[in-house]
């Protein structure tokens, strides 16, 4: 853990977060604002280490700096109904904030790789999953954002989750190859009906059939190379895929492609 005196710095913390809270109501200062909030998450980090303790590049930081990133976006977004009027200076101050720590947990997230076996692990990319979508509201080009981020995310967490349960070379060959094209079918088919029905948390489709592509691709190589795949079956299920990309792109060459494969 960090081996700081947390039962000693709580009551400072508590009274630096309440003077700043004062602080910020009486002059609407966005500052204070800005210090309120980074005392709170120093003190909840140095809660989270005190109750459970936490090596260096471990599950336990990533996941607490996500949890907290949702609930301060949640919080900016509540602000923005016209009842809380008096206090829409704190929604910048919550916005950023909670993007730097979805920043911080996903930078925490990166180093995490061998520790597929744990089971927090899909539970921290799950949780990511989730916050992108308030995290992301304010930004500019929230909905690419989205785009980008959630089918990355969700295909780590696919990995994830079948490294944990033990798939064997076959298994995960064939996984990716069926993760490539619920991709391809998320982005043609549910994605359109969810930014129709919400619009305020659009998820920009245009990548996720690329990326099915290479799901499809790697999975389909990894297999050939494992021996779970004929080189046949694999250009089988590339020509499938190349003509159902004839959907999402208007390059004569991908008809030719798929008549190749």
């Amino acid at each position: 853990g960090l081996g700081w005196p947390a039962l000693e710095l709580w009551p400072a913390l508590a009274l630096s977060l309440w003077l700043f809270v004062l602080a910020s109501w009486e002059n609407r200062s966005t500052p204070c604002a800005y210090a309120a909030l980074v005392t709170l998450t120093l003190g909840v980090w140095l809660s989270g280490d005190w109750l459970a303790p936490t090596a260096p590049f471990s599950l336990g930081p990533p996941l607490l700096n996500v949890l907290l990133s949702g609930v301060l976006a949640t919080a900016a977004i509540g602000l923005e109904a016209k009842w809380a009027a008096p206090v829409a200076y704190w929604r910048t101050p919550l916005a950023v904030t909670s993007s730097v720590l979805y920043g911080l947990a996903l930078a925490g997230t990166v180093p995490l790789g061998f520790l597929a076996t744990d089971p927090r692990l899909p539970v921290l990319l799950a949780l990511l999953c989730v916050a992108l979508f308030p995290v992301t509201r304010p930004w500019p080009n929230a909905a690419d954002w989205r785009g980008l981020g959630l089918p990355v995310l969700l295909s780590v967490l696919v990995g994830s989750l079948a490294d944990w349960v033990g798939c064997n070379a076959r298994e995960s060959a064939w996984l990716a190859i069926v993760w490539g094209y619920a991709l391809w079918s998320g982005g043609n088919l549910l994605l359109p009906r969810w930014n129709a029905r919400w619009p305020g948390w659009a998820v920009d489709p245009a990548l996720w059939p690329l990326l099915g592509l290479a799901s499809v691709g790697g999975g389909g190589v990894v297999g050939v190379l494992a021996g779970a795949l004929s080189p046949a079956a694999l250009l089988a299920v590339l020509a499938l895929y190349l003509f159902l990309l004839l959907r999402n792109t208007a390059w004569p060459g991908m008809a030719w492609l798929a008549v190749a494969a």
